[in-house]
């Protein structure tokens, strides 16, 4: 049979041959996004082929926290347990830098203005953005939310 390679990696995948016809089973790329441009090299035997160069483009985008904070805060200071945002996208992978830029992240309290202290915007680093000094201004029970 044919086989897929994968450069720098020269990764193998076999394939089913019918009638002239390669056809390959759930077949994924795993590479990063970015401006890089890629092609799939084919060969069955002495025949080689290149693929056209193309771009991989990130999945859309999501915020998932991965600290959470504590329950238990005082008002007026720093929580104890700072959240930490990750950037995903919906194939669950950390977007380390999505569009090639870092995002503002935001935290805030949906209908409660001047609840939430501290620095409540951070831009990410590394797919990830670390809040440091959040605090509730306020006795209650408190749902922080956070977007980009």
């Amino acid at each position: 049979g044919g086989s897929l390679l994968f450069s720098p990696a020269s990764t193998e995948v076999a394939a089913s041959l019918t009638n002239g016809i390669a056809t390959f089973d759930n077949l994924t790329l795993a590479i990063e996004s970015g401006a890089a441009l890629h092609e799939l090299k084919f060969k069955f035997g002495s025949v080689e082929s290149t693929s056209n160069p193309f771009f991989v483009h990130q999945a859309p985008v999501s915020c998932l926290l991965t600290s959470f904070p504590s329950d238990n805060a005082t008002a007026g200071s720093a929580l104890r347990q700072q959240p930490v945002v990750e950037i995903v996208d919906s194939l669950g992978t950390r977007a380390y830098a999505a569009s090639g830029t870092p995002l503002l992240v935001t935290a805030f309290v949906s209908g409660a203005s001047g609840l939430l202290g501290g620095v409540t915007s951070v831009v990410t680093s590394a797919g990830q953005a670390r809040f440091t000094d959040l605090s509730l201004q306020k006795v209650g029970i408190w749902e922080i939310s956070f977007n980009f």
